[in-house]
């Protein structure tokens, strides 16, 4: 009873393995390969089941999918027949003989038809009629093949006639545009040699001239690194970091600590817009004149101070295109005053909280 079973499953699998591969299902019918695959699938799993469950239920399940596959084998060989192609007619008649003596026996399984030399041996007689049956449709398969490899060959030694024919008239032509282009190759070899002799020139003065660039690029880095606080200050009152990277080995972005008698005073931020040597410089131009207005004019409050910066960079590096952005901060025992010129705001960190500049100075304009 497991045999019945299991091999009901096996042929549900191997015939739609054989149908798939044998009609071209997977290239003439994509959608209905689809179906192929899920059946595939199911039948492994029946094969399984069919080795564990008792044979009432593995042949209640068996027989709905063999139902299933018989319909869906039938309508591969329908639908290839319709396309032309001759060895699916016996195909079907094969199949046909196959499921019907395949279900014959599975309605004497259940009780349907009464057991005699028919009933008993249909699956065996199925089975025999069909191999008889797919031989036929196997030998017309290779003699299709056969018809197409003959003229497939036909046409390949009337393809490589022509080809030879038009081989001889392409050397002789191309013989005559050896010798133009053998010419022309060497006025251009001429030329290329004229070229080569100036690009070798030309190229010797790019290379001196980027040692000159890497030099002062060089000499700016270290003039800049020297310019700027490169030691974190000492401060009674604050905890103090900074970290500072260059974009391009120099930097428009500049910082300052102001100290009075040797007590942190407040401190400054500023970014020239652009990169390079040219932002650098304006940097150390634009350092010089924060620092010597903020310690002439730290009376006065922040916004003043910094307009007057704002003037003296109009005044000192007004015909340039750079421009600066920055803020000022000044520390005045438990108060901080706070200037910003178009610059991101400054962060407080309270409590692991992070506020911007409105959210804790008074009487932010």
């Amino acid at each position: 009873n497991i045999a019945i079973s299991f091999f009901l499953a096996t042929s549900n699998f191997f015939g739609l393995l054989f149908s798939s591969s044998f009609m071209h299902i997977k290239e003439n019918f994509p959608r209905l390969q689809k179906v192929f695959i899920i059946f595939y699938v199911v039948s492994v799993l029946i094969i399984l089941l069919s080795l564990f469950l008792p044979y009432k239920v593995s042949i209640i399940i068996v027989i709905p999918v063999t139902t299933s596959v018989i319909i869906i084998v039938l309508l591969s060989g329908i639908l290839s027949l319709k396309r032309g192609y001759r060895p699916a007619l016996f195909y079907l008649l094969g199949w046909s003989t196959f499921l019907i003596g395949s279900f014959i026996f599975i309605i004497k399984s259940v009780g349907l038809l009464p057991g005699n030399f028919i009933t008993e041996n249909a699956y065996q007689i199925g089975s025999t009629m069909e191999v008889i049956l797919f031989s036929l449709a196997i030998g017309y398969r290779i003699n299709i093949l056969q018809k197409e490899k003959y003229l497939m060959q036909k046409k390949m030694v009337k393809a490589l006639q022509e080809s030879n024919k038009l081989k001889t008239k392409f050397v002789e032509k191309l013989e005559e545009k050896v010798l133009e282009r053998t010419a022309e190759l060497e006025t251009a070899m001429s030329e290329l040699e004229s070229t080569n002799d100036y690009l070798t020139i030309v190229n010797k003065k790019l290379e001196e001239a980027r040692d000159i660039a890497e030099t002062d690029l060089n000499m700016a880095i270290n003039v800049q690194k020297n310019f700027l606080m490169n030691k974190v200050p000492y401060s009674d009152s604050f905890d103090i970091a900074f970290y500072y990277r260059p974009f391009s080995g120099v930097s428009g972005d500049f910082y300052d600590f102001h100290f009075e008698n040797d007590i942190l005073q407040g401190m400054s931020l500023f970014d020239v817009s652009g990169h390079g040597i040219a932002s650098a410089l304006v940097t150390m131009i634009a350092k010089s004149i924060v620092s010597r207005i903020y310690a002439e004019h730290r009376e006065q409050d922040l916004g003043s101070i910094m307009k007057i910066v704002n003037d003296e960079l109009i005044k000192e590096i007004g015909n340039v295109n750079n421009y600066l952005t920055g803020l000022i901060i000044r520390f005045n025992d438990d108060t901080i005053e706070y200037v910003n010129a178009a610059h991101p705001d400054i962060l407080m960190k309270s409590n692991d909280k992070v506020f911007s500049a409105d959210d804790f100075f008074d009487d932010i304009e």
